[in-house]
């Protein structure tokens, strides 16, 4: 299947203007060039509206949406608006290394599967010290992966939404349910790995930061 190469790189929002701002940075200052930055604010922000205005770069767009809808559909929402045939996920409270974007589509474009869901390790930056999860690299089957654990500390099996990047078209036949009031990614995770052609490819090695002191 033959799918253009602009990434297309999915932000939802709401009253964090300085945190969005961090994340949106780290997409455009990306070595990968080809892609654009789609920032779905999540019901009326001024504060976020004039925070993005002042970022100039054309590959930036802004949507704002007349009333909160919840992380998962905006995420939805800002699927169908992207422009790019590749998808990838970044939280407010997020951040990416430079080299994410480009370790990670040679990852998707030398992958063996038609549908690959490409992620990495990456950092927990909370107010003590730096931690890298997972700890455990993915295995097979993902569900007991993802949600068994070992031992009691979080991360030793995860893969997190800012590190996913995967084909627009997979995600359109199967997107996040917005029902859900948590776990979304979790639940996204384990339908599609199902679908017909869909493989996980992982990148071991931290690729993006996860600012966990900054999370409501």
């Amino acid at each position: 299947m033959r799918r253009s190469s602009t990434v297309s790189v999915v932000i939802p929002t709401h009253n964090r203007p300085q945190l969005v701002q961090r994340a949106v940075h780290s997409a455009l200052a990306q070595e990968y060039a080809d892609l654009e930055v789609v920032v779905v604010v999540d019901g009326p922000d001024n504060v976020t509206e004039k925070a993005l205005a002042g970022v100039s770069d054309k590959r930036l767009r802004d949507i704002v949406l007349p009333q909160p809808v919840g992380a998962a559909r905006a995420r939805n929402l800002g699927v169908t608006a992207a422009w790019g045939d590749w998808i990838a996920f970044l939280d407010d409270d997020g951040e990416w290394l430079p080299e994410k974007t480009t370790l990670q589509m040679k990852a998707a474009q030398s992958s063996k599967y038609l549908y690959p869901i490409v992620s990495s390790q990456l950092i927990i930056r909370p107010s003590r010290s730096d931690l890298v999860w997972p700890g455990t690299l993915p295995l097979k089957p993902l569900s007991p992966y993802l949600l068994t654990r070992k031992s009691w500390p979080y991360g030793e099996g995860l893969l997190s939404t800012i590190t996913l990047l995967f084909p627009k078209d997979l995600y359109c036949q199967g997107p996040f349910h917005d029902g859900l009031e948590r776990h979304q990614d979790l639940d996204w995770m384990l339908r599609v790995i199902e679908h017909a052609g869909a493989g996980l490819e992982f990148v071991p090695q931290p690729l993006a930061v996860w600012h966990r002191a900054e999370r409501r």
